[in-house]
């Protein structure tokens, strides 16, 4: 005798057969996947609805709902924690080192400048450190090539650290002769007893209101000051330091005075310059 069983009444059955409790953290864990996952979006281009099912198909698929539950319920509470599946908590990605800056080193402490020197010969006072000493003085002007060429008779004036080998400022002026600043510094920045090995590197700068440069001659970095004013110029050279800020400040002590320098001495058979008609 064939007997009509209704799908629906299967189905209850069925469920009361099986498990009717669901452990704890499987509820804990359906519900926060609930709430956290996003649903899914589709085009919108009519109703979203499923369509009409007949009673068969009703109960196959509700047959399917169930058994994926209970199988996603089961998977989610027999999860370890930190294992990176469903469920655990997920490893937090390993953040990059991060590379602090590096901490400015501190500058290097630098001697007051208390001395005080003021140049018989070529016009010129400047401040100069604690410690240093004025080695020689000028005792004739500069007129050609590099201060170094008039030795031993000497043409510039020398001021240095006690020490031996230690750096020094040397100070000269001369006479424009016809030329520019611009064109006689850097007639002297190229003179060939510098042995430079590449042009030098200029910057612009103010020397007692005057105007200048600071040039730096290599390969041993020497830092050279010129300035001209009226129709002298001034070298000022700091050898065997190269750090150009405390240049600056030492120049930012320079105080000219052309007024107050030799003048070269007539070359012998020299024609007087003719006087006033």
């Amino acid at each position: 005798m064939n007997v009509q069983r209704d799908p629906d009444t299967i189905l209850a059955a069925w469920l009361d057969e099986g498990p009717t409790r669901l452990p704890d953290s499987t509820k804990r864990a359906i519900a926060v996947t609930t709430r956290t996952t996003d649903q899914s979006r589709r085009l919108s281009l009519g109703p979203w609805r499923y369509p009409n099912m007949n009673g068969a198909s009703r109960f196959v698929l509700g047959a399917v709902a169930v058994a994926a539950f209970a199988l996603g319920g089961l998977y989610l509470f027999n999860s370890t924690p930190g294992s990176g599946v469903a469920g655990g908590p997920s490893a937090s990605p390993s953040s990059s080192p991060v590379l602090s800056p590096s901490p400015s080193p501190s500058p290097t402490a630098r001697p007051a400048l208390t001395g005080s020197f003021t140049s018989a010969i070529h016009g010129i006072s400047v401040s100069f450190p604690t410690g240093w000493t004025v080695e020689y003085t000028a005792t004739e002007p500069w007129t050609t090539g590099l201060p170094e060429d008039c030795e031993p008779t000497l043409c510039a004036d020398q001021i240095s650290a006690v020490v031996s080998g230690s750096p020094f400022l040397r100070l000269a002026s001369q006479p424009l002769g016809g030329l520019t600043g611009e064109q006689w510094s850097t007639r002297v920045v190229n003179e060939p007893a510098f042995d430079a090995t590449c042009p030098p590197a200029t910057e612009p700068v103010s020397i007692d209101g005057a105007a200048g440069m600071i040039a730096v001659i290599c390969p041993d970095g020497i830092l050279t000051a010129l300035t001209w004013v009226d129709d002298r110029g001034y070298l000022i050279i700091l050898y065997g330091d190269d750090d150009r800020e405390w240049f600056k400040e030492i120049l930012a002590t320079v105080r000219l005075h052309p007024e107050d320098a030799a003048a070269p001495a007539a070359s012998p058979g020299a024609s007087p310059s003719p006087g006033p008609s």
